[in-house]
């Protein structure tokens, strides 16, 4: 089992007992004449197994019934010390692994896992916390609902690394191997497959985490998935697994079997070793392949096209990639195109273009997004769809989002006498910047020479945020820290929308312009959109209804009482010094966010 020991905090409360029972394993006639075998006949065999203790906790009386395993038992007082502690027993874990411990347990309970597996620090003795493991099963109702919880809890041994050596064969093995099969393909029965394994998401995760977890899964994956190919190994199948790289796996098999099966059986092995380790962030394996026949001069070539099929792969649907031609084109022009951004970062060919954001009673411009375009010197201007997710593959990104606060700052410190008192500037933040750890002192250099008159916004996204919410957590409170206020991007977009807004301290959301869009041509879209600029201003934020390109969208917004919009109705993106020439010398500072006045309900006309 792979032990996570860094902690991803979430906020989900737990139910604690209302009472609690103290037993002693091997003196079942201690205390309330109640043996543990009366509770469980399973229990006396846990608290031995587990070497540590073990409970019965009644979801419906909340009655916990908690075993120790020792022969003698507690004097009254240190009985009576622990049974208080027990009652608030989420005390006795340490600080940074309560939350973790609470999204696991929450996620057993909804059934979202069979078992409960979980390791965290827990409070020994009142001396010192210690690692300790836990464990547990649930026994539901009729109607499917929890009612009793048995688990036993233990000291976490650390288990070294796992020996690969004898489930893996390394790279020197895979290019004699390969070297083999391209000699003698002239006299092989049956055409073969090489398949490129790569674990999509493990760089976040080492970075977020550490090399040692990124290694540790990386192995723990490697492992099971070596063990589960040997069931398919027979005289005219090899299924060895051989190690690539760092973070890549290789195998060889006949043309005729099915690479989705193989997909399959590794988002098997990875879903369960994700289910252990709650990590908080997606890893997902991805597939690049590749026919062995006479093309290829040696192995390193048969390698190279595998890698060419499995690179830039999404980590959505398509997980699974044969090798073709045009790959080989597409990759030289991506080289092209990282070599050109390299140089127009340098040359400073970027440049932001604004788009207004307006209040919407009257359409007074209050604030403006800055949006990145790239002049590019024989392209002309060139659209960030058609650059930026270069940008996110690699490490460019960082760079050109720390241009992006600097070159905000400047427009906004150049222009300020021009600008309204409380005209904001929004810029988006991705993923990739908040684990960017040379941008927090930029934007704490641009902080201190920002007029006070104007502000700088910065934007996330959902998924930006979820799959790091530990630096999401750290990034807000610095951020906020520094004065800049901070908005969710794109609201209605994702799944986990409202736990963001309960988890981060937003000031701001917009609401996603594709379902603004639909307001003239879907009833649903409307009522949705409603809600959400309601729930916005029921937690005091300051929404802004995004895609407005229409009269009758714009009056929609207004009749639902939004305060802010932005969209092609009321200004396309510019060249800023375009659009500070076109701000009208009254334009008016944005609202402050007040109580929504009442609303009359459906339910309240009845």
């Amino acid at each position: 089992m792979l032990a996570s020991r860094t902690a991803v905090p979430l906020p989900p409360e737990i139910d604690l007992p209302a009472k609690v029972d103290i037993f002693y394993a091997r003196n079942p006639s201690h205390g309330c004449g109640l043996t543990p075998s009366a509770a469980h006949p399973a229990l006396l065999e846990l608290v031995a197994a587990e070497n540590g203790a073990a409970w019965h906790y009644d979801h419906t009386t909340r009655h916990l019934q908690f075993f120790l395993n020792q022969t003698l038992h507690f004097q009254p007082q240190v009985e009576a010390e622990l049974r208080q502690k027990l009652h608030n027993w989420l005390a006795l874990v340490h600080p940074q692994d309560r939350s973790l411990l609470a999204q696991q347990y929450h996620a057993f309970l909804a059934g979202r896992h069979l078992h409960f597996q979980a390791e965290c620090r827990l409070m020994r003795g009142g001396r010192q916390y210690e690692w300790t493991r836990l464990r547990a099963s649930l026994e539901r109702d009729a109607q499917g609902r929890p009612r009793h919880l048995y688990g036993a809890l233990a000291p976490a041994v650390e288990l070294p690394s796992p020996d690969l050596s004898a489930l893996l064969s390394s790279p020197s093995a895979l290019q004699t191997h390969l070297e083999h099969l391209l000699r003698t393909l002239p006299t092989q029965q049956e055409s073969r497959r090489f398949v490129l394994i790569r674990l999509a998401g493990l760089t976040d995760l080492r970075a977020l985490h550490g090399d040692a977890l990124g290694g540790a899964v990386f192995a723990d994956f490697a492992r099971c998935l070596a063990l589960r190919l040997e069931a398919f190994r027979h005289p005219d199948l090899d299924t060895r697994l051989f190690l690539v790289r760092e973070n890549r796996l290789g195998l060889v098999l006949p043309l005729e079997f099915p690479v989705p099966q193989l997909l399959e059986l590794c988002d098997q092995e990875m879903a369960a070793l994700m289910g252990e380790c709650h990590l908080g962030l997606p890893v997902q394996p991805v597939l690049g392949a590749t026919r062995l026949d006479s093309r290829h001069r040696d192995a390193e070539g048969v390698i190279r096209e595998a890698k060419l099929a499995v690179q830039g792969l999404p980590e959505g649907a398509e997980r699974y990639r044969e090798f073709s031609p045009g790959l080989l084109s597409r990759r030289h022009a991506q080289l092209r195109l990282k070599h050109e951004l390299k140089r127009a970062l340098t040359e400073g060919e970027f440049e932001l273009f604004l788009q207004p954001v307006v209040r919407l009673k009257d359409r007074h411009i209050v604030g403006a997004e800055a949006l990145i375009r790239w002049r590019h010197p024989v392209r002309g201007l060139v659209p960030p769809g058609e650059f930026i997710p270069a940008c996110e593959e690699t490490d460019l990104i960082q760079p050109i989002g720390r241009w992006v606060v600097t070159e905000a700052a400047r427009l906004l410190h150049t222009s300020a006498a021009r600008l309204p008192a409380g005209f904001f500037l929004s810029i988006n933040v991705s993923g990739r910047q908040l684990l960017d750890e040379a941008l927090l002192p930029v934007l704490a250099e641009v902080a201190a020479l920002l007029p006070e008159s104007v502000a700088l916004r910065l934007e996330l996204t959902e998924t930006a945020l979820f799959p790091n919410m530990e630096k999401a957590r750290q990034f807000f409170d610095t951020i906020h820290q520094l004065g800049y206020e901070l908005a969710m991007d794109d609201f209605g977009s994702g799944y986990a929308s409202i736990n963001m807004l309960e988890a981060l301290p937003f000031d701001s959301l917009k609401i996603d312009q594709r379902l603004v869009q639909n307001l003239d041509q879907s009833r649903k879209s409307a009522l949705l959109v409603a809600a959400m600029v309601h729930l916005g201003q029921d937690l005091g934020l300051r929404v802004v209804v995004e895609g407005i390109e229409t009269e009758y969208q714009h009056a929609q917004a207004c009749a639902m009482g939004a305060e802010l919009g932005q969209g092609y109705l009321f200004g396309r993106p510019v060249e800023a010094g375009v659009f500070f020439k076109g701000l009208p010398a009254t334009a008016e500072p944005p609202p402050a966010p007040h109580p929504p006045e009442p609303r009359t309900t459906a339910l309240q006309t009845l």
